[in-house]
């Protein structure tokens, strides 16, 4: 699975996956904030990932694209949710 990671005016960058193809997009909090995420999902089930700050989604949500898990879209699209606790 692609990944990288880059440090970007302060703020730790990273993404996994590939979002090509994907039918959704869900953002995980407001991109004027020091922190944020967005995942990208095919079919309910998650395939790309990019993390502003925060670690913790980066670090679940590859593991909910390796195993390729089908979400909640509501309830991953909640920041205060942790991704695995979004699992259907």
């Amino acid at each position: 699975m692609p990944y990288f990671w880059s440090e970007q005016f302060g703020r730790f960058v990273q993404y996994a996956g590939h979002h090509a193809g994907a039918d959704r997009l869900l953002w995980r909090g407001d991109p004027a904030d020091e922190v944020w995420s967005v995942l990208w999902l095919r079919d309910a089930v998650p395939v790309a990932l990019l993390a502003v700050g925060r670690p913790r989604d980066l670090a679940q949500g590859r593991k909910l694209i390796e195993a390729a898990v089908p979400v909640d879209p509501e309830r991953a699209a909640d920041p205060s949710v942790p991704l695995k606790a979004a699992v259907r």
